[in-house]
């Protein structure tokens, strides 16, 4: 659900029952908008919608708040969906797995 764009560790999806939802995130280090992750390939404002199982390129913020504003990843769910979000900085990727129902977030 939108939060204003404050930072939260797992944002839940709400709606009503069977409706598909869209979540758009950026990955931040540190709880500072400086060290933000977001979608590669640009500078311009973007929405990459996220598959489980598909990589996706990342960039990193450069400590300027105004990088990657705008450039958003999002998954689709139905309320109560769970994905477990990685980042490989070493490869600059960012993964997605849906996770099943009662499994671990770590």
């Amino acid at each position: 659900s939108f939060n204003d764009w404050t930072l939260d560790e797992a944002a839940v999806l709400n709606a009503a029952k069977g409706d598909m939802r869209r979540e758009e995130f950026q990955i931040v280090g540190d709880g500072r908008w400086e060290k933000r992750v977001f979608p590669g390939g640009g500078m311009g404002a973007v929405v990459v919608a996220m598959r489980p199982g598909q990589p996706a390129p990342a960039a990193e913020g450069d400590g300027s708040q105004q990088r990657g504003h705008g450039r958003n990843w999002a998954i689709d769910g139905l309320p109560g969906t769970r994905f477990r979000i990685n980042y490989n900085p070493a490869s600059k990727q960012v993964t997605c797995e849906q996770l099943e129902s009662g499994e671990a977030q770590s």
